[in-house]
């Protein structure tokens, strides 16, 4: 169960990714800003591994690994990401989540994301994420639902984008637990220049969404010739926001930055916490990521990333180190393995959304079983013990799109009643499958 509880975590950190953080520095890296984020990319991702330094053993040490799948062949757009821990014991990566991914129509923009675990004989639905878009296909937000202890989804964070256009817009998140366990809300609004960039975030914090209190400013400069557009930036974290709340992309998204200044609000009055200096190649490709924080009165050096790419400037290294006793230690870094990919037929193929509840729950003697399926397909819906048997056969048949109820009325599949407990019910269709924990009691 240990093992179990610590995936848990490992897995939700990724995702909790707005609260109290800049609009432009969505993702799980400290500093930095990644320009592998694009939309049309002629190299697709295969493989990202996360490593951490050891330094007893003066060596990197695996931690975790997302491996990217594509339906088709020639498509862009990955339809299942496989989620790997590190397994010192066995010295291997063992594969321990699934995030399956959902397509508009158009193939472009992520409309939901799945997270099931394994573990054992059970696999779990940990996480749903739902992203809707605008008729111009502008993101305007997103809900996070996470498993909680009644063995349902609940909600766990969402955001909300208010936009008068591309270069005028609000941003709103919330999360059920903040540090101190508690809901919070932020709200963030923005200064852009002539080209639509945005050159300054206010961000401001709520504990009930009425009283509103200044938390943060973010202050942005852009090197010369940055060719970025309110259009270009609101279209870009449109499609790709998503993906960079797994684990393809750490960074702003869109704008080549010089500078950031972060401050905060403190006594009636911002002050300086936190300055990144963005260093490019001749290319303009950027290569390193600085940042310093305030003490006492002056800016020291606190942590960077460097990055590294291969022959077709697609990103291989970012290695991140923090600053103690006078010299950069290595931290934490991300490797990423890239392939080529033919994108003239790129047909997208939907993988199946499925939804699954129970109620009531925990129930005596009968519980109705409500799903959901984003397209006909062949079902098997069982009722597992905590053993990992399958004892009871709810439906196996072919069902259409839309919702469908069955009921268990507590008994296995000779007719007799089973005891008071915990059981699973699961439903597969093809690689898709979702899991709810049920309680009968007597």
């Amino acid at each position: 169960m240990r093992k179990l509880i610590i995936m848990l975590v490992l897995i939700s950190i990724p995702l909790f990714i707005f609260a109290g953080n800049s609009f432009l520095r969505i993702g799980n890296s400290s500093t930095g800003q990644n320009p592998q984020m694009q939309i049309d990319r002629a190299f697709r991702l295969v493989q990202h591994t996360m490593q951490s330094w050891s330094y007893a053993g003066s060596s990197w040490i695996n931690a975790l690994k997302y491996t990217y799948h594509y339906v088709p062949s020639t498509s862009a757009n990955p339809d299942s990401i496989v989620f790997y821990s590190w397994d010192a014991d066995e010295n291997a990566f063992v594969a321990s989540g699934v995030y399956h991914i959902t397509y508009d129509e158009s193939g472009q923009h992520i409309t939901h994301m799945i997270l099931t675990f394994t573990y054992g004989p059970m696999v779990m639905t940990i996480q749903e994420l739902t992203f809707s878009y605008t008729a111009q296909g502008y993101l305007i937000g997103f809900e996070m639902l996470m498993q909680g202890e009644s063995g349902y989804l609940e909600p766990k964070a969402r955001m909300t984008i208010q936009y008068v256009s591309t270069s005028n817009y609000q941003v709103w998140n919330w999360e059920a637990e903040n540090d101190d366990l508690v809901p919070q809300w932020d709200h963030s609004t923005f200064l852009w220049d002539a080209q639509g960039r945005i050159i300054q975030e206010s961000i401001e914090v709520s504990l009930d969404s009425l009283s509103w209190v200044n938390d943060e400013k973010v202050t942005h400069e852009y090197i010369p010739g940055d060719n970025t557009t309110g259009d270009s930036f609101v279209n870009g974290f449109s499609h790709l926001l998503p993906l960079a709340m797994i684990s393809d992309y750490n960074g702003p998204f869109y704008g080549k930055q010089s500078q950031s200044l972060t401050q905060s609000w403190n006594n009636n009055q911002w002050v300086n916490k936190y300055k990144e200096i963005f260093t490019y190649n001749a290319g303009n490709t950027l290569t390193n990521a600085t940042e310093s924080k305030w003490q006492g009165g002056n800016w020291v050096n606190n942590a960077k990333n460097d990055y590294l790419y291969d022959a077709n400037n697609n990103m291989t290294d970012d290695t991140y180190s923090i600053w103690d006793n006078g010299g950069w230690l290595n931290d934490t870094r991300s490797l990423y393995d890239w392939s080529t990919f033919t994108a003239n037929e790129d047909n997208f193929i939907a993988p199946q959304l499925l939804s699954l509840n129970a109620h009531p729950n925990p129930f005596n003697p009968l519980t109705t079983i409500s799903y959901n399926l984003s397209k006909a397909s062949d079902i098997t819906m069982k009722v597992y013990n905590l053993k990992g048997e399958a004892i009871r056969t709810l439906v196996s048949a072919h069902k259409s799109s839309g919702n469908h109820t069955t009921t268990w009325d507590g008994t296995n599949d000779n007719g007799k009643p089973v005891s008071t407990g915990i059981y699973y019910i699961r439903m597969l269709s093809g690689n898709a499958n979702v899991t709810r924990k049920v309680t009968l009691i007597k």
